[in-house]
């Protein structure tokens, strides 16, 4: 009985400090590469992926990575030998007027082939990069995990039928994390598509300048995700800085410390957007463009506001960076 007590005591503490395995989808993109950055050193990272050459050196040769060749488009299974505590899944297809709503099924699929990975493993918890598009705008708003999901684009519905694949796999232990856009070094989404707008001296417009928006900072983000690894419980957060920010703030990050004698001010009122959906049809038409949204303004359009309360409370984080922080681009 005492050798049963004691053998029983030495694969408890094994089993405590034995290391986390994280296998991990989009880990050579930006957010994915902070994570790994953030992580290696504490946890054993498995990244799936095709091509093993986008990841830096520092982490290809790491004793915490390990890399396996594996394309989600496949019909193939996901065969990984190694123990998976938990599944992170990062990789998709972001809103681009380059793609047609086919593409963004990729989404919904490469997370179905990842639940059913997980359930015939066994593995004890689903991390999943949802994002605040999929609530749609609805004016000036301030939305919970409860509001309405309203997205339009391929891109919102293709997360909303993640989402619904995810509450209904039976899934242990599941974590969805709308993230609102991201900011910051190398990042490509709002700020960045503004900022290349802004070289070129346009700035589009909405016409309600009060209307505000919520970003997070790409390592406020990371620091979200490693906190919503140690969560116990299922869930769905909101993943944002606590303040929104109207159109006249973000104008005021971009331009600070810029100077420039002249810019176009592009304001998207009904007949603009009119006029851009003609020349979309057009540039189509005549195949100039492979999309009929070859010209995508809707991501400057879609000001969506959210409550970020619930993560902050059971993460036990607050994002630090704000927009307006000098240090917004560290």
């Amino acid at each position: 009985m005492v050798l049963l007590d004691l053998i029983f005591k030495i694969l408890k503490i094994t089993s405590f400090f034995k290391t986390m395995n994280i296998l991990l989808t989009g880990g050579s993109g930006v957010i994915g590469n902070r994570f790994i950055e953030k992580m290696i050193d504490s946890a054993k990272i498995i990244s799936i992926g095709r091509d093993f050459s986008k990841f830096p050196e520092k982490f290809r040769h790491h004793k915490n990575f390990k890399f396996y060749e594996y394309d989600l488009n496949s019909e193939k299974e996901i065969l990984i030998p190694d123990r998976i505590d938990k599944i992170l899944h990062l990789a998709a297809h972001v809103t681009d007027s380059k793609l047609d709503s086919v593409k963004y099924e990729f989404n919904f699929k490469s997370t179905d082939k990842l639940i059913q990975f997980a359930k015939s493993n066994k593995v004890e918890h689903f991390l999943f990069a949802s994002t605040v598009s999929l609530y749609g705008f609805q004016g000036n708003e301030f939305l919970d995990e409860d509001s309405t999901l309203l997205g339009e684009s391929s891109y919102a519905l293709s997360k909303i039928h993640s989402e619904k694949l995810i509450l209904n796999s039976g899934i242990k232990i599941f974590t969805i994390l709308r993230i609102a856009s991201v900011f910051g070094n190398n990042t490509k989404g709002f700020i960045f598509k503004l900022e290349k707008l802004f070289q070129k001296k346009i700035i589009p417009t909405p016409v309600d300048f009060s209307r505000k928006k919520s970003f997070i900072h790409i390592d406020d983000l990371v620091l979200f995700l490693v906190q919503a690894l140690k969560y116990k419980k299922n869930g769905i957060f909101n993943l944002a800085y606590p303040v929104g920010f109207s159109f006249y703030d973000i104008i005021e990050s971009i331009t600070e410390n810029k100077n420039s004698d002249f810019y176009l001010k592009i304001k998207l009122s009904p007949f603009t957007l009119k006029l851009i959906l003609i020349i979309n049809k057009i540039l189509y038409k005549t195949k100039l463009a492979k999309s009929n949204n070859r010209i995508d303004v809707k991501p400057i359009q879609e000001f969506i506001w959210v409550n970020s309360e619930k993560a902050i409370k059971e993460f036990s984080y607050s994002p630090k960076i704000s927009l307006l922080s000098k240090w917004r681009d560290i």
